[in-house]
């Protein structure tokens, strides 16, 4: 397996995971925990971004890997600034938008 299908592995792997942590969609009464969980995922998603060969992000314009990259370095290094709005945002409408996206690369690329 390329080191570039086991990142995209990755991020489809910890979106399905945010998903599944947010399933009820009732943020309000989310545990730390849960919270924590999908900010470490967010993390993980963008670290993943990162080990994506340059030509391999250059091929897909359409994937927001600069975002996506750059979300990891805020929840990392700013992470007494979090947003939970912005988090809820990433979560309820990103994310589901880009899963598809990523599983049609997946079955085209390897």
């Amino acid at each position: 397996m390329s080191r570039d299908q086991q990142a995209i592995l990755d991020i489809i792997d910890s979106i399905e995971l945010i998903q599944n942590y947010t399933r009820s969609n009732n943020w309000s009464q989310a545990r730390t925990i849960e919270y924590d969980a999908v900010i470490r995922r967010l993390t993980i998603i963008g670290e993943a971004t990162k080990r994506l060969s340059m030509e391999f992000r250059t091929n897909h314009p359409e994937i927001p890997w600069k975002a996506m990259a750059g979300l990891r370095d805020f929840v990392v290094h700013e992470y007494d600034f979090i947003n939970l709005e912005i988090i809820q945002d990433v979560v309820n409408f990103e994310l589901p938008q880009l899963l598809p996206l990523l599983k049609s690369l997946l079955d085209g690329e390897f």
